[in-house]
């Protein structure tokens, strides 16, 4: 039988600010429109060799995206996480943390880069692509109890002839994870991972962008 461990409670639900969508002069490209997102996670977590749920756990990134775009045109998309703070009860010590995105499969992904980021402790910041899956690792060694804050993910994208171009959380199973790290026990002092994908009852879409 599965124990339920609450770590939390799930963020406000998505607020949406737009900007102004207006084309910007000479490019194809409207104007970004800005968007705050809360993603609701499934997790769960080993303690003592017993795996738990973790409920009501979500986390929020802030995103701007342009509304529409000109076929051919090129776009950015920047995905800017909120910082994190791992409670000390349950995390001494953070390794190995990841955050994937689901990249859309009609449009081509250009280039992507990360910048800012802060309280990391000296970690080594890498990204890598497979298939449709972009992921972000952070190395750690990172303190419990200290926030942090991801580097902000900017994709530049070559739009399609038409339709949606989506950006959606990544991860979709246990076998195909979104979010997590590895993290050392104040108490049993073992390590033990904390795993995390997107609640497919809520599904979130980080942009939309319009192509026709």
């Amino acid at each position: 039988m599965s124990s339920t461990l609450t770590w939390g409670k799930r963020m406000a639900a998505t607020a949406v600010a737009a900007l102004a969508l207006a084309a910007v002069p000479g490019t194809g490209v409207a104007a970004t429109a800005a968007a705050e997102h809360s993603i609701p996670f499934t997790c769960k977590t080993r303690l003592s060799g017993e795996w738990l749920d973790v409920t009501d756990y979500a986390r929020g990134v802030d995103v701007t995206a342009p509304a529409s775009a000109a076929p051919g045109s090129t776009f950015d998309v920047v995905i800017d996480p909120k910082p994190i703070y791992p409670v000390p009860d349950f995390n001494k010590e953070l390794r190995e943390v990841h955050w994937s995105y689901s990249l859309p499969a009609n449009a081509e992904l250009v280039k992507h880069s990360l910048s800012g980021g802060a309280g990391l402790n000296g970690s080594k910041v890498t990204t890598s692509v497979q298939g449709s899956k972009l992921t972000i690792d952070v190395s750690g060694p990172l303190p419990g109890g200290a926030e942090f804050d991801v580097p902000t993910l900017t994709l530049t994208f070559t739009a399609p002839e038409s339709g949606a171009v989506e950006v959606k959380p990544g991860g979709s199973s246990y076998d195909d994870l979104g979010f997590g790290w590895e993290r050392l026990h104040p108490t049993t002092n073992e390590w033990d991972p904390f795993l995390c994908y997107p609640d497919q009852a809520e599904p979130v879409v980080l942009s939309s962008t319009s192509v026709a």
